[in-house]
């Protein structure tokens, strides 16, 4: 009997090691995209905006913004950065470029691989033939920083009105 007692409690000790091991296993996280404009302090979103609010464009102007983008995914998308405005017009007047590449006027995106670190130089000018319509005259200028699959340039750049989801 003892002997009987003996292998049910060892079985048993056995199944709650087992369990608590099974149990402490360490949680993994979700893995994200994460954005930071010096490199060092990562987070879901970019801590400040690329350009100040307060900034007048001025035809000819060109300015330039950095941030560093964390792809900690097993799969690969696009970094997107476009304009989007009150006023259309400032909008067709401006060119973003990241990396000195440009997909259409206002958007630009480069492709950041799986587990990759990348910083990306953001360049926007404002053309020196901009309209009268862009001169004297304000308007409330976003530019978006979006991580997609699909390319935005293309598609994001025209739903000025509709940025859910994206970073400011």
């Amino acid at each position: 009997m003892k002997r009987n007692a003996a292998i049910l409690a060892t079985g048993a000790l056995v199944a709650i090691v087992t369990l608590v091991l099974i149990g402490a296993e360490p949680s993994r996280q979700t893995p994200t995209v994460s954005f930071s404009s010096d490199g060092l302090t990562w987070s879901s979103s970019l801590p400040n905006p690329l350009f100040d609010k307060r900034i007048r464009w001025i035809p000819g102007d060109s300015r330039t913004s950095t941030f560093h983008v964390l792809n900690e995914t097993d799969h690969g998308a696009n970094v997107q950065v476009f304009a989007t405005s009150s006023n259309p017009a400032f909008v067709e007047a401006l060119e973003v470029t990241i990396d000195r590449a440009r997909v259409n006027a206002a958007c630009a995106f480069v492709e950041v691989l799986p587990r990759e670190k990348r910083r990306v130089d953001t360049t926007v000018a404002m053309a020196v033939n901009a309209g009268d319509d862009t001169q004297n005259s304000g308007a409330d200028l976003d530019f978006v920083v979006q991580w997609d699959n699909e390319d935005a340039c293309s598609i994001g750049a025209d739903r000025n009105d509709n940025t859910d989801g994206v970073q400011r």
